[in-house]
C-alpha cells in the first residue's frame, strides 16, 4: 500500500479560493479526521481526493501516481444510497456484479460473506435494507465499498445520526480497517 500525498492543493470556485496550498500526506495504516465548521472545504477536499474534482493547482497522488491510476477508491456518503426494497446479500451482489465482473458466482458469494462479516452483519445478510437500523445501513454502505479492497476509504460523515455505543463500534471498525494498511 501506498501513501496518499496531497501537494500545494489549490482549488478555485467563482473567483474565490476553497483550499489554499494545502499540503497533506497520509500513510497506509492512518486513521485520519477531518475536522472544521461548515464551508471550510471538507466536502471540496473529499472530493478532489476521489478525483471528482479537479484541483486547481497542486496534486493529490497515491503512491507518486495519479489517484485516478489506482483503482477504485472507496466512498461512503453521509447519507446512504441504498435500495431499501433489496436484502443486504442482492444489494452486495448486484454492486460486486458491477465492480467485480471478473469474479464468479461462488467468488461473489465468498466475498460478499467475507465482507458482511467484516462489518458485522452475517446474521442480517438475508433482512430488506428498509428495516435495518441507521446504523447497521451505514455498515452496509461501508460493505459495499470494502467489497473492491480499495486501498483508501474516504467517508463523509461516518457517525452521524449513530448512538453512542453504534459510534464506538463503528471507529472501531474503521481503526481495525486502518490498521490492515488501509487508508482511512
Amino acid at each position: 500500500m501506498s501513501s496518499l500525498r496531497i501537494d500545494d492543493l489549490t482549488v478555485r470556485a467563482s473567483g474565490r479560493t476553497i483550499l489554499d496550498s494545502l499540503c497533506l500526506v497520509i500513510h497506509p495504516g492512518e486513521l485520519c479526521a477531518l475536522v472544521g465548521p461548515s464551508g471550510a472545504g471538507k466536502s471540496t477536499l473529499m472530493k478532489t481526493v476521489l478525483g471528482l474534482r479537479r484541483p486547481s493547482d497542486g496534486s493529490v497522488k497515491l503512491g507518486g501516481g495519479p489517484v485516478s491510476g489506482s483503482g477504485p477508491l472507496g466512498y461512503v456518503p453521509q447519507d446512504d444510497a441504498l435500495h431499501r426494497v433489496l436484502t443486504i446479500r442482492k444489494s452486495l451482489d448486484y454492486a460486486a456484479q458491477l465492480r467485480l465482473p471478473e469474479l464468479s458466482a461462488d467468488e461473489r458469494g465468498h466475498r460478499i460473506e467475507e465482507t458482511l462479516a467484516r462489518v458485522g452483519l452475517s446474521d442480517r445478510i438475508n433482512v430488506r435494507i428498509g428495516k435495518l437500523s441507521g446504523g447497521q445501513r451505514k455498515r452496509v454502505s461501508v460493505a459495499l465499498e470494502l467489497l473492491t479492497r480499495p486501498p483508501v476509504l474516504v467517508l463523509d460523515e461516518p457517525t452521524s445520526g449513530l448512538d453512542p455505543g453504534m459510534e464506538a463500534r463503528t471507529m472501531g471498525l474503521f481503526a481495525e480497517l486502518a490498521h490492515e494498511g488501509r487508508i482511512v
